[in-house]
């Protein structure tokens, strides 16, 4: 095919290779069939199946050792490292070091463009009981996921969206610098709220989450269960606000009322506190 660049793998680390070869394995075939360079990516599910840093020196030692015994041809890694360092220097790489300046990245510009883009991805998926604009000066807020499921969003480095923060959190903290009139239901309270039948007619705003972090799935399932109790006790007062994409509308043919944020950021999280704000 001609091609003259660099050759990157994905993650040698991801599922889908995992259970068919061992990391080492892997990395030799990637190296033989050509790939210049090896990725090793932290993957959440190594976290619960061991020490992902020690099975990743464990891949370098198992290519180094294929060298040393044959098994890969110490050629193919001179002529990878050649064409890597010699791309470097034509790019001037060795030297200067990049001026990678705090106020280069996430300032006023950066937020002000992060927030539009948040505000203008929520939609108004359904609304067929017109419960949304709120007809009410103050609603329950209720988050869906479990937060044990949550803190492990919070450990995860790496592949993932490396917040510090869970968005429930950023949401209730908006509501309150809003000024906003609501109630906060914890999640442990759920069973309590649902069963106790709540005769006020305020409007229930559930929150769902989802993450797009390779290998780990988040508690999805349990939260479309809480949602569809959740509609059979208060039917069109409930009003599902997803801090994720709209897949999970389906499992909901008895809600009325469905917005959409399409993203698990903190930004948005506070763009659909605005939105309950100003509503």
């Amino acid at each position: 095919m001609g091609f003259k660049g660099i050759i990157l793998t994905d993650s040698m680390n991801m599922w889908a290779m995992r259970k068919n070869y061992e990391p080492a394995e892997a990395a030799i075939m990637a190296f033989r069939a050509g790939a210049n360079i090896v990725m090793l990516s932290e993957e959440v599910y190594e976290n619960s199946q061991g020490n992902y840093k020690q099975k990743q020196q464990a891949t370098i030692k198992g290519v180094i050792q294929a060298v040393k015994n044959g098994k890969l041809a110490e050629n193919i890694i001179d002529k990878s490292l050649a064409l890597i360092l010699g791309y470097k220097y034509r790019k001037s790489a060795f030297n200067s070091v990049p001026n990678l300046i705090e106020s280069a990245f996430g300032n006023q510009q950066h937020i002000k463009l992060a927030a539009k883009a948040a505000k203008a991805a929520i939609k108004i998926v359904r609304n067929k009981a017109d419960a949304w604009p709120l007809k009410y000066d103050e609603f329950y807020v209720i988050p869906t996921s479990n937060p044990a499921t949550q803190d492990k969003i919070l450990e995860c480095r790496g592949i993932g969206p490396n917040d510090d923060r869970l968005v429930v959190d950023v949401l209730v903290e908006r509501l309150v610098k809003n000024k906003t009139n609501f109630k906060f239901v914890e999640y442990s309270d759920i069973d309590q709220f649902i069963e106790a039948g709540r005769k006020n007619n305020l409007p229930i705003i559930l929150i769902t989450e989802n993450y797009p972090i390779a290998g780990y799935d988040h508690d999805v399932d349990a939260q479309a269960k809480i949602v569809a109790r959740m509609v059979d006790q208060y039917g069109d007062r409930v009003i599902v606000m997803a801090l994720r994409s709209d897949y999970e509308l389906n499992q909901y043919p008895n809600l009325s009322t469905y917005i959409c944020a399409y993203s698990s950021r903190p930004v948005s999280a506070q763009a659909i506190a605005d939105m309950l704000s100003a509503s």
